[in-house]
């Protein structure tokens, strides 16, 4: 981690950004898009923590996409966490987040206890066919 506080964690439309809140406790913040493509980066934003962490705020209000292996990565870094006897908690998770982990029904395994799980993500917009999936094509 270099002295801004920053982790070296990024890939095409992605960053990590680690900030230690004290009392063995680090938040880290995802921007842009947590898909295949950077699903890596976001690891590495997590292996790169000091070994004194205990609890990892995980802030997902600033991904804009997530897809499949984004899914992968949050579930299989709660269950890192809690083998390594850390606690890992998902904060803010932004529509598109909250929209795939409905879908995939993993809404609440991911965000327990994050208030805005509980509201309904935004249905996509049926009147532009570009938002109505997340293919590039328009074709599901």
């Amino acid at each position: 981690m270099d002295g801004s506080g920053c982790a070296p964690a990024e890939a095409p439309g992605f960053r990590a950004e680690t900030n230690h809140n004290g009392n063995n406790c680090a938040t880290v913040r995802l921007i842009g898009e947590l898909d295949i493509a950077s699903a890596d980066a976001a690891r590495r934003a997590l292996d790169l923590l000091d070994a004194g962490i205990q609890q990892i705020v995980l802030d997902l209000s600033h991904i804009t996409f997530c897809d499949a292996a984004g899914v992968r990565f949050l579930l299989t870094a709660q269950e890192q966490a809690r083998t390594t006897g850390m606690n890992l908690v998902v904060r803010h998770p932004s529509r598109s987040v909250r929209r795939v982990l409905a879908i995939t029904g993993n809404l609440h395994a991911i965000c327990p206890t994050d208030p805005s799980a509980d509201e309904e993500p935004e249905p996509p917009d049926l009147r532009h066919p570009a938002t109505a999936n997340s293919s590039p094509t328009g074709i599901a």
